[in-house]
C-alpha cells in the first residue's frame, strides 16, 4: 500500500462514513501500552532521532500552521507588510 493514492470518489466515500464518529472503526476503543510503544518509535526507531529539521523546512511548517498569511502584523492583528 506504499505510495498508494485514493481515488476522489473513495476519499468523498470515506468522509460521508465517517462523518458521523461512531462509524469510525477505533469509535470507542484505545490502544494498548505496548502498542502505543510501537507507535510513537522512541530511540534509534524514530525516522528523526538525532537528525534537526532545517531552517527552510522549519518556516514552512511554521506557514502552513498560520492560520494568519506570513507578513508584518500591528497589536490589532492588521496586516501592515504582506511578506
Amino acid at each position: 500500500m506504499l505510495n498508494y493514492k485514493h481515488t476522489a470518489e473513495a476519499i468523498e466515500k470515506m468522509k460521508k462514513r465517517f462523518s458521523n464518529k461512531k462509524n469510525h472503526p477505533m469509535f470507542g476503543k484505545k490502544h494498548t501500552l505496548e502498542v502505543l510503544k510501537y507507535i510513537s518509535k522512541p530511540g534509534v526507531l524514530n525516522p528523526m532521532f538525532n537528525k534537526k529539521h532545517s531552517i527552510i523546512t522549519k518556516i514552512k511548517m511554521s506557514i502552513s500552521r498560520s492560520k494568519l498569511p506570513l507578513g508584518l502584523y500591528d497589536k490589532k492583528i492588521i496586516l501592515l507588510k504582506h511578506l
